[in-house]
């Protein structure tokens, strides 16, 4: 059976829906479908599990939210975040068979009786190839699509070999964009595999400088083009950006503004994403340094690198990132500081310096 196009199923604009969503039903989803398509989104990517933990009571209620979202005229794809090899191999068996049973409900309601769903895999499968095998023998011998969203920049994640074990079992990958140099890192992902590349945007600064229309520019010179935002809350909050980001996709021909201005930027740039010569950005002022946090970075050597008398002052300054990033990855906390992520967006001030 040929699988339809990933893509197109997925529509042009997808907006993730995350922690929210946690105990919602059909009636929660159908409102926030409606919102969406009131900002010419598509379609929802709703978190329903979280590993082998279910926000769902059973595949029936998969298909009435599925069946929910339809009827206000918007697509459904059922996510999960999966830990994998976090709680060993096996694990990866008891997550696939989530996975699968979401893929089948949504079968059950699709029209054409085609399943899917997308598969949230980070920092849990940095450098573990196998793991990846292991999953993807479960996944790949199915009529179902599988959307997978991880790193924009698999080579500094340990992800290329772990993507090049996926490739089978992938219909579509959805690399977190979450910045401007995240966006340009996007020939990376195109070189572990030649399945389609279906940006996913941030509609914040948290992760650092970051221009979510332009990247949506360049995605729409994309045959079939389709972006994806994250996420849901802040995107109702900011509506005006969420619009020029579905405008942006929808008419790539005209240049739209970050925050609604008809030419360009709002920092008066092209909207062409750039492309930074180097991981680290340059300090903004004398008196403020930024530091994009890499692989295997720790408070105490970022604090040793920049002369700080203390990782502790790094991690004051820079504790609502920090703790935020940790819960966004399925931490309690960040365990003060302990647990930090690639992409982390730290502000080193002058005076934090011995």
């Amino acid at each position: 059976m040929t699988k339809p196009n990933a893509a197109i199923t997925a529509g042009k604009t997808v907006i993730f829906v995350g922690n929210e969503s946690e105990f919602w039903g059909a009636a929660d989803i159908a409102a926030a479908a409606r919102r969406a398509r009131g900002l010419g989104i598509d379609s929802l990517c709703v978190k329903r599990a979280d590993g082998t933990r279910k926000w769902y009571s059973g595949p029936e209620q998969i298909a009435a939210e599925y069946k929910a979202a339809h009827d206000v005229g918007a697509g459904y794809i059922p996510f999960m975040y999966c830990y994998g090899p976090r709680f060993g191999m096996n694990f990866i068996n008891e997550e696939c068979a989530v996975l699968q049973e979401m893929q089948r409900a949504v079968a059950s309601a699709e029209p054409t009786g085609t399943g899917f769903a997308c598969a949230d895999m980070e920092i849990e499968w940095d450098n573990n190839p196998l793991a990846a095998q292991r999953f993807c023998s479960l996944m790949q011998n199915s009529s179902s699509l599988l959307y997978i969203t991880t790193w924009a920049d698999p080579i500094q994640q340990g992800w290329m070999e772990v993507a090049r074990r996926l490739n089978p079992c992938a219909d579509a990958w959805v690399p977190q964009q979450y910045n401007d140099w995240l966006a340009a890192q996007g020939h990376q992902l195109a070189e572990a595999s030649p399945k389609p590349i279906l940006p996913a945007v941030d509609v914040t600064n948290e992760f650092g400088a970051n221009h979510p229309v332009s990247i949506a520019q360049t995605a729409a010179q994309r045959s079939p083009a389709s972006v994806w935002l994250w996420e849901y809350m802040p995107a109702m909050a900011n509506r005006q950006l969420t619009q020029n980001i579905v405008a942006a996709l929808r008419n790539s021909s005209v240049s739209v503004g970050e925050n609604g201005a008809a030419s360009g930027n709002s920092d008066g740039s092209s909207g062409v994403v750039p492309a930074p010569s180097s991981q680290n950005p340059p300090k903004k002022t004398p008196a403020e340094r930024i530091y994009i946090v890499q692989p295997g970075d720790t408070l105490i050597g970022i604090a040793e690198k920049f002369d700080v008398a203390s990782w502790r002052s790094v991690y004051t300054a820079n504790r609502d990132v920090i703790e935020t990033v940790a819960r966004r990855r399925g931490y309690a906390n960040s365990r003060n500081g302990d647990i930090i992520f690639p992409g982390e967006r730290l502000v080193i001030a002058q005076h934090q310096s011995r």
